[in-house]
């Protein structure tokens, strides 16, 4: 793996001189934040070669002190799977757009700063006890700089133990820049201390659910556009309940719904569930004096009864498991898909992507709720103004190089069909946010929204009957939670 390092390293030299004699300009301008693109664009640039997000004149390393030195490993504790790619590391053997990038950002870091990046990786579940042990041994080899977690890990035990550092407390890293997720500086900031932070290393793997049409199967049912219903603002539950009204049909003679039939709509009771986060109902949040918790009321009445209404629709198969099945094997006209986006180059037909429709037309805005990407600094880090500046120029390094992969070499012209879902991508990445409950939760009903989903299994809507008999006991771990957390 030396010799591999070695020779890319060398390879990247040579590129660099090479680009210089020919007066080459390395980079392209990207204006704006976050992930950099106008959700009003006709359209991407397919093109292979990667432009630099930043701008020739701009130095994203500019809150670091390059006079020093940082000599060393920086160990990244991280997932071990098969999906979900951090790219943390390059790959050199797979040696694809985003391995390429990565590439390029570690170099860069570890020529500018002296150091190496390594990453230690252990299986998602494990990653919790892994900062304990590393907190409690004390050992330097045992310690880690940074930890990125698998999206649906539960990190509330650590908030109340003293595990996690405070990134306000980190030397060098600067929150307010692009490269750090403003929606996530906000919903993990407790008593004054952000133990959490979202920043573009982990950019690929911050996701979320979607909707995906089959464009061929709605053609052949001659129905209305979904794009043209998200552009004029009508791309509602209630239309969508329209558009697979009477699409079922009995294919295979069973008399009764099966996976070998044709459906309106292809879904997981948990993918229903998600309807509440998309039409604006975060269960919790964060104020200055502790967490409010959303779980009553008319409003989620109602939505629990139109979550119940789409679920049990005489045209929607709901998923026993997690497998896509009929959709991908064209029997479904939409689907809600949470999985790795990697997966949908299998499909074979073109499709759609969209946001989830709106509650009503009453709702301003599409919502998109963003999971994954979320990242600590364990307390056995030893140095904190050394793995800071670290952290810093990696995130920089990644808003340079990899957002910009990710976004238009990768995601727009591997993933999507047409450029119409790529508006559509552009739109609910620009406007995603961090619902804290999906990864702070002490009460284990609402990271995976089983507080609804058990509700939904079982087609029951009495919210009032729901929170007596759940929500109050929430609503008590959450304040039990909160007098644990240290604050300023």
């Amino acid at each position: 793996m030396r010799k591999k390092h070695l020779i890319y390293r060398m390879i990247a030299a040579f590129l660099l001189v090479l680009f210089a004699v020919f007066a080459l300009p390395a980079c392209g301008d990207k204006e704006g934040a976050g992930d950099g693109t106008d959700a009003t664009s006709g359209g991407p640039d397919t093109g292979e070669t990667q432009a630099d997000v930043t701008g020739e004149n701009t130095d994203v390393y500019r809150n670091i002190d390059r006079t020093k030195k940082y000599d060393g490993s920086f160990r990244v504790l991280s997932y071990d799977a098969k999906t979900w790619n951090i790219y943390l590391t390059a790959d050199t053997n797979r040696g694809t757009l985003l391995d390429d990038a990565a590439f390029r950002r570690n170099s860069e870091v570890e020529e500018l700063l002296g150091v190496t990046v390594e990453t230690v990786l252990f299986p998602s579940g494990d990653l919790i006890a892994r900062i304990q042990s590393a907190n409690a041994s004390g050992a330097h080899e045992d310690s880690y700089d940074l930890v990125c977690f698998w999206a649906t890990t539960n990190i509330a035990s650590l908030l109340t133990t003293g595990a996690v550092e405070d990134w306000r407390s980190l030397g060098s890293v600067n929150l307010s820049e692009p490269w750090y997720n403003q929606s996530a500086n906000e919903a993990f900031l407790f008593r004054g201390r952000q133990y959490i932070a979202v920043s573009d290393l982990t950019y690929p793997v911050q996701q979320h659910f979607r909707f995906l049409c089959n464009l061929e199967m709605l053609s052949e049912l001659r129905l209305k556009s979904p794009y043209a219903l998200v552009d004029s603002g009508d791309w509602t539950a209630d239309e969508l309940l329209a558009l697979t009204k009477d699409v079922y049909t009995d294919l295979d003679g069973s008399g009764t719904k099966t996976d070998l039939d044709r459906y309106g709509l292809a879904i997981t009771v948990n993918g229903t569930s998600r309807f509440i986060n998309n039409w604006g109902q975060s269960p919790v949040k964060v104020s200055d004096d502790g967490f409010l918790i959303n779980l009553s009321g008319d409003l989620l009445q109602g939505m629990v009864e139109k979550m119940n209404e789409i679920q049990t629709a005489p045209d929607t198969w709901t998923y026993p498991n997690v497998d896509y099945t009929v959709f991908n094997s064209g029997r479904a006209l939409f689907e809600v898909y949470s999985s790795d986006p990697d997966n949908l180059r299998d499909i074979s037909f073109n499709y759609a992507y969209l946001p989830y429709p709106k509650y009503s037309k009453d709702q301003e805005n599409y919502i998109t709720v963003t999971h994954g990407g979320i990242m600590a600094v364990p307390c056995c880090c030893a140095d904190l103004d050394r793995s800071g500046a670290i952290i810093e120029a990696l995130s920089a390094a990644s808003y340079k190089y990899l957002t910009e992969a990710f976004v238009e070499t990768y995601f727009t012209s591997r993933i999507l069909r047409d450029a119409d879902s790529v508006r559509m991508y552009r739109l609910m990445r620009d406007t995603a946010f961090f619902d804290v409950s999906r990864y702070v939760d002490p009460s284990g009903k609402l990271s995976g929204l089983s507080y609804y989903t058990s509700m939904l299994k079982n087609g029951r809507t009495d919210l009032e009957r729901q929170y007596t008999s759940e929500g109050l006991a929430i609503v008590k771990n959450y304040q039990a939670l909160w007098e644990g957390i240290k604050g300023d």
